[in-house]
């Protein structure tokens, strides 16, 4: 959840959110039905649906945004044809924004959240003014996945492995 204060233009903002899935694979990877076999798609649509609450006393506002947020939140993926990665927007003021943006832990976690972050805002600036964003060349799927299994030598498997069962060597008394 992401509060905007100030002015805010929904339509460069949908456009620099399909900039964003349009520039990162993962966000456009699907899988199939028994999780062996992904797929990623050239083209997939991110739809942003604006609800506006702008009109309701302050109290019903952020009442309609907690149900707009756990909405998201209970929504299931559909992993087999996506998308993984949803936006929706709330307008609570003229000059206040919710942007919540859901993503299937599977193309998406905690780090490169912030880099999506970092990288909507930049595309978002660009959509307004009519620049180019300034962005490096995103990481393809593939190459991120060839380096993560680089990553693992017999060494380091043997020293995560050692690590866990040490971890869990005393176990505590059942309940």
């Amino acid at each position: 959840l992401i509060h905007a204060r100030g002015p805010l233009d929904p339509e460069p903002l949908r456009r620099a959110l399909q900039d964003l899935v349009d520039r990162h694979e993962a966000l456009r990877t699907t899988f199939d039905a028994h999780g062996r076999y992904q797929s990623i798609w050239d083209r997939m649509a991110i739809d942003v649906p604006l609800r506006d609450v702008s009109g309701l006393p302050p109290r019903e506002a952020q009442a309609a945004l907690e149900e707009v947020v756990a909405q998201a939140a209970e929504q299931p993926f559909d992993l087999e044809n996506g998308p993984l990665f949803r936006a929706r927007l709330v307008k609570l003021a003229a000059a206040h924004h919710a942007l919540i943006l859901t993503a299937h832990h599977l193309v998406v976690d905690g780090w490169s959240f912030g880099v999506l972050l970092e990288e909507m805002g930049r595309l978002y600036t660009a959509r307004l003014t009519g620049a180019a964003a300034s962005l490096p060349p995103p990481l393809a799927t593939r190459a991120y996945t060839r380096l993560a299994q680089e990553q693992l030598t017999p060494a380091r498997i043997a020293a995560n492995r050692d690590y866990w069962l040490q971890q869990f060597a005393r176990l505590p008394d059942p309940l």
